[in-house]
């Protein structure tokens, strides 16, 4: 007895029972299951060579939506498309699909829409799509193809959106892409390619969305994207690539590259290029830039960023920054007028001039943390008359007017301050003075793959721990530490100089696997007969020391 579940998209859900024998296999009525409707959804449905799934009797002219999911059959039911005329998309989603022939689709004339995802299709043979010259959507993602035919994609003319991610294809043949002249988006990620040719995409023109992240590629032409005017979407994160130029990009994610060099030629709205060797970074179109990722680089000032005046998020932190601008740079102040969100963390710098936040009085986020700033007046930060959140967590910093701050930045509602070298009453009076202002005062933790080491000097563990055993005060860190927010693993931090749950479980797991290593050394001491032979050895040893105080005994009455 099998299951057919019937879905019919904002009406109501059918459920059809039907039998299956060896010698009949399993059959298949549309007439009475889809008749009149335009979905349907068929699921659990298990299939073998005794027993095939036919369709008999059926016709469903109305259905436009047909979908298999979550059942065993390998192979395409073709029958399915000579009684659905109409068809226009189909779904066979984790049904152990194995093998494709181009007499699969030769009745799928008007089919617009295939998804064949989370099969275990290995390879794609000649003009295998060849009867769906009207589909303009295939997805073929999660199989396990390696091997595509230089010519399985002949006839797709009006193909749009191609999605051949998570197999292990290791290679493109030449070609291959040629006749998709109306390519709009194309996803190769997480394969295994190692080199592509710079014609690979010539005749892809209309091509925005190019997806190459987490591939094997060694060899990258930078010719291989300059052909495209202007990219919507290009990720080429975790490949081995060092330096890149584009036309236009309105997003580029660049992860994980070990790019030395970047430039782009036009416009670009967001850049998410953290974790790579940059030291500069060209953008003609500075205008159009709105947001920028480059966490973990190698830049030293920002020279490069002056004059995005559209900019609205700038995460510079864990780089080299000395100086905030240098002195080369004839205007003193970022001329970033519309910047938001702003993140120097994990950097070394000394100072702060007041001139540099000057135009960025629509700031909202300042994180200053894990510098070295010895010094810093809150006059410095007048300008910044929206700030909300600021944080100058592991510093240098002894005093801080944090009254007049508070006076003159009326929305702050975050400030992170721990970890500088605080005398014990001062941070004391101040944790009381934010506390009555309702402003809240983070602890946050280091994450653990962090590089950069933390600076916190002997004077201020002793006055955190001094702070920490007067009670009242422990129970405005816990309080604050249970109201924390909720930890951004791109978040800055610092460290807590107390032992965490962590830390207690880890000694536990420790002493634990101490023991077990102690019984297994007795064990085999024990197999080895060598308690016995210490036992023997001593019994030898007491009852010699017993015979000579004997003889002594006796020789001392002789």
């Amino acid at each position: 007895m099998l299951q057919l579940v019937i879905k019919i998209p904002g009406l109501l859900l059918l459920t059809l029972i039907w039998s299956s024998s060896g010698a009949h296999g399993i059959k298949l009525n549309l007439t009475s299951s889809c008749a009149h409707k335009d979905a349907c959804t068929f699921k659990q449905i298990s299939v073998s060579y005794n027993d095939p799934l036919t369709v008999v009797n059926s016709s469903a002219p109305d259905l436009k939506v047909l979908v298999l999911r979550n059942s065993v059959i390998g192979r395409l039911p073709r029958e399915l498309f000579d009684y659905t005329p109409n068809l226009s998309e189909f779904i066979m989603y984790k049904c152990n699909l194995n093998h494709l022939n181009a007499l699969d689709f030769q009745n799928a004339t008007k089919l617009k829409r295939l998804v064949l995802q989370n099969n275990r299709l290995s390879s794609l043979t000649e003009k295998v799509f060849m009867g769906v010259n009207s589909l303009e959507e295939l997805y073929l993602a999660e199989n396990a193809i390696h091997l595509i035919h230089r010519y399985a994609f002949k006839g797709l003319k009006e193909l749009q959106y191609l999605d051949l991610q998570q197999n292990s294809i290791a290679s493109l043949e030449f070609g291959l892409l040629v006749e998709l002249e109306n390519l709009v988006h194309l996803d190769l990620s997480y394969n295994e390619i190692t080199e592509i040719d710079s014609k690979t995409f010539l005749t892809n023109v209309k091509l925005q969305t190019l997806l190459l992240n987490n591939n094997k590629i060694t060899q990258f032409d930078t010719n291989l994207v300059a052909q495209f005017t202007h990219l919507h979407l290009l990720d080429i994160s975790n490949i081995n690539i060092e330096e890149i130029a584009l036309n236009s990009v309105d997003t580029l994610i660049a992860q994980n590259c070990s790019l030395k060099s970047l430039h782009i030629r036009g416009s670009a709205m967001k850049i998410n290029a953290n974790r790579n060797n940059l030291k500069k970074i060209k953008i003609d179109d500075v205008t159009s830039v709105l947001e920028l990722d480059l966490r973990g680089n190698l830049f030293e000032t920002l020279d490069d960023f002056q004059a995005m005046t559209n900019l609205q998020k700038l995460d510079i932190s864990k780089n080299q920054l000395i100086n905030i601008l240098t002195s080369s740079i004839s205007i003193p102040y970022l001329t970033m007028p519309n910047l938001l969100h702003l993140n120097l963390a994990w950097n070394s710098l000394h100072e702060v001039q007041s001139a540099h936040f000057l135009l960025l009085q629509k700031l909202t986020y300042l994180d200053l943390a894990m510098n070295s700033l010895k010094n810093l007046d809150s006059l410095v930060l007048d300008p910044l008359v929206n700030l909300e959140k600021f944080y100058i967590e592991g510093n240098q910093l002894q005093t801080f007017d944090f009254d007049t701050f508070v006076k003159d930045h009326e929305n702050v509602k975050e400030i992170g301050l721990f970890n500088n070298e605080w005398e014990f009453n001062y941070i004391g009076k101040v944790i009381n003075s934010l506390q009555e202002h309702s402003i809240h005062l983070p602890l946050r933790t280091i994450s653990s793959n962090n590089s950069k080491s933390l600076h916190i000097n002997a004077a201020h563990t002793n006055t955190q721990a001094r702070f920490s055993s007067s009670a009242s005060s422990m129970d405005k860190l816990t309080k604050m530490s249970h109201a924390g927010r909720p930890h951004d693993g791109n978040e800055v931090t610092s460290i807590h100089p107390y032992w965490t749950t962590r830390d207690i479980m880890a000694m536990i797991i420790l002493v634990i696997v101490f023991l077990i290593l102690l019984t297994q050394f007795y064990l085999i001491l024990k197999e080895e007969d060598c308690f016995i032979s210490c036992r023997e050895r001593w019994r030898r040893i007491t009852y010699t020391q017993a015979r000579s105080r004997r003889l002594n005994e006796e020789d001392s009455q002789v």
